[in-house]
């Protein structure tokens, strides 16, 4: 399959510092791509470089064209992308239709092909009831579908999506992130959306990139990002895990906090040693972990306990880290809970020694 967007060597600087240090990314044409890390991890940063909104070196291309190099710098307008902006950007004295209408005559598309397209664009949208609607009289979900409708009605080779559920109220979020689940079989666009938010980006990447302080951590179908993360950084960014520092003995096991634990034998070809009294870090999530009886696993002293509706978590601190564990439909408190590990735990990296 062929990329519809791949950046190399991309690097910002602002004011003097650096945002943006060798960042690697491709996304296949037709695929949602999806970034996500903390605030300040350069995630808006990169959208507005690959929008050419903001100075850039390195090599950006879009489809077989390169819009970005060290002797080349395609202007923003002529790039073929649609952005959908944080802030939305709607402009107040414009209705739906002349939102959708400037756009495509800033793009230079003929007016007897418009009225076709904006059409085109608002009804799997719902909102080609509404064309002579303005901002002011729209919903919250409406005018995120507006801005929406505006980024995609130009038919852009790839979207660019900043933030787009942070400045609605969770019922509508969710709306909204079933409406982008589905922009790639209604419009085939690709997408690159960012957001701080992992169960977001979990639920609709189909490629996960990890970022932190400018770089890419890791970049993976969202399965191996939380089942086999290849950084402590990115398994303690996503999903609720715990990494266990631990030391790998014979017979695919190895000594943690929590008594000696099976490991994932692929987990020990994937770039580690594996052999006896290597230092590791494992990952543990929730549900890799159960509570046994008196006299099973070993003993932790419970934090607290969290109704998670339906079920109860217990949280225990291991070190500096925080140990959930599934009580199940427990009810009352408990301050003490016997816990072993239920399935081989995956090795992330190896561990300096102390």
């Amino acid at each position: 399959m062929s990329a519809a967007l791949e950046v190399r060597d991309l690097r910002v600087h602002l004011g003097g510092r650096p945002v943006l240090e060798g960042v690697d990314l491709e996304l296949d044409a037709g695929s949602y791509g999806v970034v996500v890390g903390p605030s300040g991890a350069g995630k808006s940063t990169l959208l507005r470089a690959i929008a050419g909104l903001l100075p850039a070196s390195g090599v950006i291309r879009i489809g077989d064209r390169t819009v970005c190099s060290g002797t080349q710098i395609v202007p923003a307008e002529a790039r073929p992308l649609g952005f959908l902006f944080q802030g939305l950007a709607l402009w107040p004295h414009m209705s739906v239709e002349a939102h959708l209408d400037f756009a495509l005559a800033g793009r230079k598309v003929p007016k007897s092909e418009r009225a076709r397209r904006i059409r085109e664009t608002l009804e799997p949208l719902a909102l080609e009831r509404l064309m002579e609607r303005r901002p002011a009289q729209l919903s919250g979900g409406e005018k995120q579908r507006l801005a929406l409708a505006r980024a995609l009605v130009t038919r852009p080779d790839v979207l660019l999506l900043d933030e787009p559920t942070s400045s609605v109220d969770p019922a509508i979020g969710e709306d909204i992130r079933n409406l982008l689940a589905s922009i790639n079989e209604a419009f085939g666009t690709t997408v690159l959306h960012v957001t701080h938010d992992q169960s977001e980006a979990l639920a609709l990447g189909d490629l996960v990139a990890v970022m932190e302080e400018g770089r890419i951590l890791q970049a993976a179908a969202p399965e191996e990002i939380h089942d086999r993360p290849g950084s402590v950084q990115v398994a303690r960014f996503i999903g609720q895990g715990t990494t266990l520092p631990g030391v790998i003995r014979k017979g695919n096991r190895a000594e943690t906090p929590l008594g000696l634990v099976p490991v994932d034998p692929q987990s020990l070809r994937n770039g580690h040693s594996g052999e006896e009294g290597v230092s590791v870090w494992l990952l543990a999530r929730p549900d890799d972990l159960e509570v046994v009886a008196e006299g099973e696993g070993v003993p932790l002293p419970v934090e607290r306990v969290v109704y998670k509706g339906g079920r109860f978590e217990a949280r225990s601190l291991l070190g500096s880290q925080v140990l959930r564990v599934d009580l199940g439909p427990l009810a009352g408190e408990t301050d003490r809970v016997r816990v072993r590990v239920r399935r081989p735990l995956w090795v992330i990296e190896e561990r300096p020694e102390t």
